[in-house]
């Protein structure tokens, strides 16, 4: 098992995010119309409308988004395999709960999991007051002028219900 030198037992969260919204995110902030911070902070107004500009109607590489997809899911597969090998103790939360949700329990669970922070329910006030500001549109055919051709390219694989 994994401890710190002061024999404190090692806890991972394992924040997961839908497959495919990463292989968005990644092109948008690297790939698409330039480096883009990955964060804005509430308030930044001209920080949020450059990424709505950039999450907006561009086109995303269908050649190997299907093998991209693979890797990270084989990745995320394998560091799942080896902190159960380990014996890590692991909690799995989720991407879109925890940033998109519209309630506070997936932030609740993972404080309970660690034994820090707020004690009983956290509100969404007191995600809202804490997180950066959303800097991503919900939806894959608003962000993908090439949507269609997306969904051809996902159509029958394990991560077409990853569309949205």
């Amino acid at each position: 098992r994994l401890k710190e030198e002061n024999g404190t037992q090692i806890k991972v969260i394992r924040s997961k995010r839908n497959l495919l919204d990463v292989v968005i995110s990644r092109y948008k902030h690297k790939g698409n119309k330039g480096n883009i911070h990955a964060h804005c902070r509430k308030g930044d107004e001209k920080c949020v409308q450059q990424h709505m500009k950039a999450s907006s109607g561009f086109v995303l590489p269908t050649r190997r988004l299907l093998s991209q997809m693979k890797e990270l899911n084989d990745m995320e597969m394998r560091i799942d395999r080896l902190l159960s090998k380990m014996k890590v103790p692991t909690i799995h939360v989720s991407f879109e709960k925890l940033f998109m949700g519209t309630n506070a329990s997936e932030w609740t669970r993972t404080f309970a999991f660690l034994g820090v922070g707020p004690s009983g329910d956290v509100s969404m006030a007191d995600v809202e007051e804490a997180s950066h500001a959303a800097t991503s549109i919900p939806y894959h055919n608003v962000t993908l002028s090439n949507y269609d051709e997306v969904v051809d390219v996902l159509l029958g694989t394990e991560f077409e219900p990853l569309l949205h």
